[in-house]
């Protein structure tokens, strides 16, 4: 007869199933089959989270994954829904925030799970300084750096902050070409010295 070999209730999911032998006859043989056992193994694959980019003061981006390793045309959805962890939050400072995926929420009994790291990185945010005109009379005194700081104003800064709270000043200059005697006229001043780590 033809030998043909079964490996019963096989779906191509993993696991063990038994491999059934059949179909060969003897008029000379009493033939005895010892069936074998197939084992098939998870497949690796690994879940990444994408890398993401904000700028200071976003609100908490919608995360997103990636799956490397799945065959037959699945998705990531057959792994279960991947759920971010990370310490990025509104308002968190510029720099680098790793990306985990929380343990548990990813399954399969097909695949062998290795969650690997993604990065949210924050910007910094643009932020224009706006100083209003100053008038004195010729041969005033000019004025010191607290009397222009009180005139100065800030466009884009992030809901909550303030110049004082998010600006250093340590080094904030005021420069006219402006001396006491100078003609009547007009004269630019120059901001300078303001920093910020966001």
């Amino acid at each position: 007869g033809t030998l043909a070999l079964t490996a019963t209730n096989y779906l191509g999911n993993a696991g063990i199933y038994d491999i059934v032998a059949s179909g060969l006859e003897s008029d000379n043989y009493a033939i005895n089959i010892t069936n074998a056992k197939l084992t098939v193994s998870k497949k690796a694959v690994t879940v990444t989270p994408d890398n993401i980019g904000v700028t200071y003061g976003d609100s908490i981006p919608t995360y997103t994954f990636k799956a490397d390793g799945l065959v037959n045309e699945e998705t990531i959805d057959v792994l279960g829904t991947p759920e971010a962890v990370c310490a990025y939050v509104f308002k968190s400072n510029v720099g680098n925030y790793p990306i985990t995926i929380k343990q548990g929420s990813l399954a399969s009994d097909n695949y062998t799970i290795t969650l690997a790291q993604g990065i949210l990185s924050v910007a910094k945010k643009d932020a224009v300084l706006n100083l209003a005109d100053s008038t004195i009379t010729y041969y005033d005194s000019y004025p010191n750096d607290n009397q222009f700081a009180s005139k100065l104003t800030a466009v884009g800064l992030v809901e909550g902050d303030t110049i004082a709270q998010t600006l250093w000043t340590n080094d904030a200059k005021f420069s006219s070409t402006y001396t006491v005697g100078s003609n009547a006229g007009e004269y630019d001043v120059i901001v300078s010295g303001y920093q910020s780590n966001n």
